[in-house]
């Protein structure tokens, strides 16, 4: 939108607002991991602002560590910032299944399949 008395303006939805703001937390914390404490690994050092990172084995939180580096240089280097968030929570998500239990017991496999009527 132009202005005649002032600098164009450019409106947004407030989901795309929030959108920016969480891809500027995580960016701002993705540059202080990179940055601080050099001596340690990345996974650790990501672990900081993530502690939710140590409920996943140490493979998956090295991983965790490269993944969310390469997601975030090409989300950032195609201005597409939702991508970015995806994989974030998709980690997350991984990380509170494992907390809950989720991947401490094998599921149980069926001999027959189960029919049922339909709703």
């Amino acid at each position: 939108m132009t202005r005649r008395d002032g600098k164009p303006l450019v409106l947004t939805t407030k989901e795309r607002s929030d959108d920016d703001e969480a891809v500027l937390d995580i960016a701002a914390q993705l540059i202080a991991a990179v940055t601080v404490n050099e001596h340690l690994p990345l996974h650790d050092r990501l672990a900081i602002p993530y502690p939710w990172l140590k409920m996943l084995s140490r493979a998956d939180q090295q991983q965790f560590a490269r993944e969310i580096v390469d997601v975030a240089r090409g989300s950032f280097s195609l201005r597409q910032p939702r991508r970015l968030l995806l994989e974030m929570q998709a980690w997350r998500n991984s990380a509170e299944a494992i907390a809950a239990g989720w991947e401490t017991t094998e599921p149980e496999l069926l001999d027959e399949p189960v029919v049922v009527e339909k709703p």
